[in-house]
């Protein structure tokens, strides 16, 4: 159940992110959204996701997953720090 519910956790978090990708690279660039930032994020919150999913139905391979992940997500603040 617990680990439902953290899947679930991350997956409305991610889904949240990549519907305001555009809104996030536009306020860390004063305003102005860029097309080419935005889709990176979204790409990231793509990839992030399908690892998520291939997680939740390989459960032989979890921990490679999980792995994968915090290297997406490492990458994906990355982005971040250097935006500000």
């Amino acid at each position: 159940m617990i680990f439902l519910t953290v899947n679930l956790l991350i997956l409305s978090l991610n889904l949240l992110l990549y519907f305001n990708a555009g809104k996030i690279v536009a306020f860390l660039n004063n305003g102005e959204e860029d097309q080419t930032k935005t889709n990176l994020f979204k790409l990231f919150n793509i990839l992030f996701f399908v690892t998520q999913a291939a997680d939740i139905v390989f459960d032989v391979y979890a921990d490679d997953f999980i792995h994968i992940g915090y290297s997406l997500v490492v990458v994906y603040v990355a982005f971040f720090i250097f935006e500000i």
